[in-house]
């Protein structure tokens, strides 16, 4: 069994709020580009999977991943996610019935994303990375 989440990274500073004299509108310059590296990651009782992508993952990454963890897991494999339109996406199915039943795909409540594990993983990195600012 393998929780599995994706989750983006950019170079955007995230500017909460700012101060400048009164009556005075404050002008933040930022310098940086809209590129995205993007993670996907799967977590079993015993190990922690993850893969980085440049750019928004697509369903092409994910049957990459998906593939990686049936060669590292070599059983058969019950993959838990949310219902994202990449998982449900012609690419990623036509995958899995490749599989011949060797990855079976069970999908979490929309109203539930705190039921996969991997979520707090990235909550945790979110938090480390706004400490230091």
């Amino acid at each position: 069994m393998v929780f599995i989440d994706e989750s983006g990274l950019s170079e955007k500073c995230p500017v909460a709020r700012t101060w400048a004299r009164r009556g005075h509108t404050p002008v933040i310059q930022q310098s940086f580009s809209w590129s995205q590296m993007s993670a996907i990651a799967g977590l079993s009782w015993w190990r922690f999977y993850f893969r980085f992508f440049d750019g928004a993952v697509k369903s092409e990454q994910v049957v990459e991943f998906l593939a990686a963890l049936k060669r590292q897991i070599a059983r058969k494999l019950l993959v838990i996610w949310d219902g994202a339109a990449i998982h449900r996406s012609r690419i990623v199915r036509g995958w899995l019935e490749r599989q011949a039943g060797q990855v079976a795909v069970a999908a979490l409540p929309p109203y539930a994303p705190e039921l996969n594990p991997v979520e707090a993983i990235w909550a945790m990195s979110r938090s480390l990375l706004n400490r230091d600012r």
